[in-house]
Parts: C-alpha cells; structure tokens; sequence
C-alpha cells in the first residue's frame, strides 16, 4: 500500500510527472462523503516524507510540495512536523494577502507573486517573499527563501489551486481535523432540523465552491481526526502576585490583544455546562476555536490540551446565523516574554480589572523550577 502511494506521487502529476490534464468538473455530492481518504495523519505525514525523499533522489532542482485543505484541519501542524525533519522551507500562502478578508479570502491572495516565487526556486534563483502582518493588518516586510534548502512547502487553504498546480511535485489535502469535529458537535447541538450539505455552507460557505474541487487533485489525501491530545499538554500557573523569575536579554517580547468568548448551543439552557460551549479567540483578523472548556485543575497548575485551531471568519458568522449565542465576551491584553517553550506573560482582563502573571509551557517540572 505505500509504495502504491508513493508511486502514485511519480505517476499522477507533478510539473516534471505530469501525464493527464486534471478535470475541471468539480463533484456535485460533498467531499465528506465522496473524497476517498486514504490515510491517518500519521501514516500521511509518513508517506509525505517518504515522497519527497524518494522524488528528491530521482530528480534535479528543488522539490515542491502543496499541502492544502479548509481551515483547521491540520495543515499547518502536517507542514511544520515534515519541515522539522527533513529541514525545508515552508511557504505560508497567508502571507500573500493583498488586503483584509472582505468575505472572499480567495480575492485576497496575490497569486502572480506567488507564482512568480514558485517559478523563481524552480528556475534554480533565491527569491523574495512576502510577510503579512496580522496586528497591522498588511504587508510589512519580505524575507528570502532560498533554493538550498531542496524542499519548498506551500501551506494555505487555496494550495491545490489551479493556478499552482502545474508548479507542484506533490499535491496533498488534508481534511478533518476541527473541520470534522465543528460539523458533528453543530449537527449534534441543533438535532436534525438542518442538513449536513445546508450546515457545510453554513459554517464553511466557501467549501464547496472554491476549496473542495481543489483536493480532488491530491495524490496523497490525509484525514485528521482531531482529538484534544493532553500528550501535548500546556501547563499554567496563574496568580496575581509576581513570579520572581528571569530570562535571557535574547527572549522575545510579544505585546498581544485578543477578544475572548463563548458561544453557548441554541438548543442549551442557561445553566449548561461550559464544557458545551465554543471558545473562540479573536486576534487581529484571525481567530481561533476550541470546543469546550477541557482542563484538569492540579494543585496549582491548570492543565490544558493542545485543542484550539485557527478557523475563518466567516464560520463564527456562520455559527451565529445558526442560533449560537455569545455568552461570555471579554477584551485580554496580554505582554509576553517567551525563551524556548517556556513564556511569562502579564494579562489584563477589562471585565474583571485584574492583572495576572501567568508562566505557561510544556514540560511542568520546567514551570515549577522557576516559579519558585
């Protein structure tokens, strides 16, 4: 079964492999029931790597990959862990905006300089690429990607494109993930007053039209079942007296503001538990959705899954429409100072009028050294 994939990857596409025209009909039922997913995250993360080792022995020139698929479903998580061990170069397709989301994000992308980025590395020449700034809400700087690193990843929602296409070695998609989970914890809340196509345009209006056509012309399909994993657990500990600590003059200091709220299900009563609830965090044009409040309290630290996931805007439009209710809703401001997984951070919370120092990471015997 692998090699049958990888061989797939040599035989279906691909600028230097291209054998077919891909089809420009997209399928008229849902990829949730259609798309043939062929394999876990792991076992595609496995066979991505194993892929791109293989097509970088038998070729010359850089190799690009396009790893695609709707928001939250663990693209960027894909790009990141394959980066991390073959040390390539990821492309993040967001920083190609050209202006702010008006509804549309496709109209957004400056797809003639990404292109142009593409065609650039392919050709053997260094190039420049764009940096997007979410708090500013534009373009703020460029940084150069080199052809020495061997391997290219484009990462974005819209990186199965057609445009792009014909510039990729290999094409993956990736679905699932909280993509899967937000439409089953909906069709859950709201019964089945609702079909699952009318919920798919509800909460992901440009899904169908723009997104899943493209993913039809992966070669290696991955579906993400997203689980709130405590293996990769975030540690915290909260107080409103100060952490005698100190970190290098080299840490980072990152000044954030977020909005935070709940959503509670149309079909819950007031008294429903929070663990039922939305959590979506709102930074700058991005925001970020967890489903419910999972936590273990333990002695002082409170302990959270890895569990939130970036989602557009227009799905949280989307699950209003549907009859969700904003419950909770509060301004954070939060000045951080971070050194390797481990970060201070003093938070303002406008509600309450109360500061905190909060020290979070990864690894708890860490947190406890220097908290003391």
């Amino acid at each position: 079964m692998d090699d049958e994939v990888v061989q797939r990857v040599f035989q279906e596409g691909g600028r230097d492999f291209f054998q077919q025209q891909p089809s420009t009909s997209s399928s008229s039922s849902s990829i949730l029931q259609s798309l043939p997913l062929h394999v876990a995250f792991d076992h595609g993360y496995y066979l991505l790597v194993k892929s791109i080792q293989e097509l970088r022995e038998k070729k010359d020139g850089i190799v690009t990959v396009g790893i695609g698929g709707p928001s939250g479903s663990g693209k960027s998580s894909l790009a990141e862990k394959v980066a991390s061990v073959i040390g390539c170069t990821v492309i993040a397709m967001e920083d190609y905006r050209d202006s702010l989301d008006d509804g549309n994000e496709l109209e957004t992308l400056d797809f003639d300089a990404l292109v142009q980025n593409l065609e650039d590395l392919i050709n053997g020449k260094d190039t420049l690429a764009p940096v997007f700034d979410f708090q500013q809400k534009k373009r703020v700087d460029s940084k150069m990607v080199k052809t020495s690193s061997g391997v290219v990843i484009v990462d974005g929602t819209y990186a199965l494109h057609a445009r792009l296409r014909s510039l990729l070695d290999i094409r993956v998609a990736v679905v699932g993930g909280v993509h899967f989970s937000l439409l089953s914890k909906v069709r859950y809340d709201i019964g089945d007053s609702c079909s699952l196509d009318y919920l798919i345009d509800s909460i992901f209006p440009l899904f169908r039209k723009h997104i899943e056509p493209d993913l039809h012309h992966a070669q290696i399909r991955i579906n993400n079942s997203f689980v709130s994993s405590f293996r990769e657990a975030i540690y915290k500990l909260k107080c409103k007296t100060e952490i005698v600590t100190s970190f290098p003059q080299e840490s980072d200091v990152q000044k954030d503001n977020f909005i935070e709220m709940y959503l509670r299900p149309p079909s819950a009563s007031e008294e429903a538990r929070i663990n039922d609830w939305i959590k979506v965090r709102q930074a700058g044009i991005r925001y970020y959705l967890s489903l419910g409040d999972q936590r273990i309290v333990d002695k002082h630290f409170i302990i959270r899954p890895k569990a939130e996931f970036e989602v557009g805007r227009m799905t949280l439009g989307g699950l209003l429409a549907l009859g969700y209710n904003v419950v909770v809703s509060y301004k954070r401001a939060s000045t951080a100072v971070s050194y390797g997984n481990l970060s201070l951070s003093r938070e303002t919370i406008d509600t309450l009028g109360e500061t905190f120092l909060v020290l979070r990471g990864t690894d708890r015997k860490v947190i406890t050294h220097y908290s003391l």
